[in-house]
């Protein structure tokens, strides 16, 4: 099978997919052969993904585009319900939104009730509500392969200096653990479920940290550099795959080794 056909005939939601990771991991499955359907908070992100895979000659009829924000509980179960809809079955499920909201660098102490509501919602509650209504089907059709993206920082370590992220490292942890918990409950229906943490990747959040600490965490690196949102989605694309069907509830940490544990 060549690479281009992994993916064939399977049906792919991938969220937070407008742009960084997302976006590399949608593309990639786009190319090898998967029916998408890329979820994004911002309409602009998600029409700069289709236009970006139309130059690259994809098949536009592939691609359902869905804007909208998994933190909202039935936004979740129409979403899996279109995508059934549109595509008449539900295979792949990465839960890729996520973020620290702009609170990183602040302490515990500086921030509040509502930015840790908001940072909860967002890495933990939109990866619940895209799973809660995905299994069903996946569950029914007895086969499924569940991606969810953890973090370096949820395993208790920070490439960022000085860390101050703790509302996002515990959220990202949650993720992790859910992510055993739950490989462990589908496991007899055919239905595989891993965590990828990265470590930094160059995405939009990259150009926030200074030249010198980058500079640092390159030279920590045992491979000599910072991720791209491709290699991360090679391993999503392994993960989504059918040669993983002996891989479950596992955290897969990708960081060019700067985190080896």
């Amino acid at each position: 099978m060549t690479t281009e056909a992994i993916l064939e005939n399977q049906t792919a939601v991938v969220t937070g997919a407008g742009s960084g990771i997302g976006k590399g991991i949608s593309i990639k499955y786009l190319h090898s052969g998967a029916k998408l359907v890329p979820v994004d908070i911002d309409k602009n992100r998600l029409a700069s993904l289709t236009e970006e895979a139309t130059k690259l000659g994809l098949d536009k009829s592939r691609i359902l585009p869905v804007v909208g924000d998994v933190c909202d509980f039935n936004f979740a179960r129409t979403l899996m319900d279109d995508t059934i809809k549109n595509f008449g079955k539900l295979d792949i499920l990465v839960n890729n939104a996520g973020g620290s909201l702009g609170f990183a660098g602040k302490s515990l102490v500086e921030t509040d009730k509502s930015q840790w509501d908001a940072t909860i919602n967002l890495n933990l509650y939109g990866v619940l509500n895209c799973m809660r209504f995905a299994l069903p089907y996946m569950i029914r059709q007895r086969y499924g392969r569940i991606i969810n993206l953890g973090s370096t920082t949820g395993m208790g370590d920070s490439v960022d200096g000085g860390g101050k992220i703790a509302i996002y490292a515990a959220c990202k942890a949650a993720v992790i653990a859910l992510t055993k918990a739950v490989a462990r409950e589908v496991a007899e229906y055919g239905i595989n479920v891993n965590c990828v943490s990265p470590g930094v990747v160059r995405t939009r959040v990259f150009e926030r940290f200074p030249k010198e600490e980058l500079d640092s965490i390159v030279e920590k690196t045992p491979l000599g550099r910072v991720g791209e949102p491709e290699d991360i989605a090679n391993i999503c694309l392994f993960l989504a795959s059918k040669s993983s069907e002996w891989l479950t509830g596992q955290n897969i940490c990708a960081s060019g080794g700067l985190v080896m544990h």
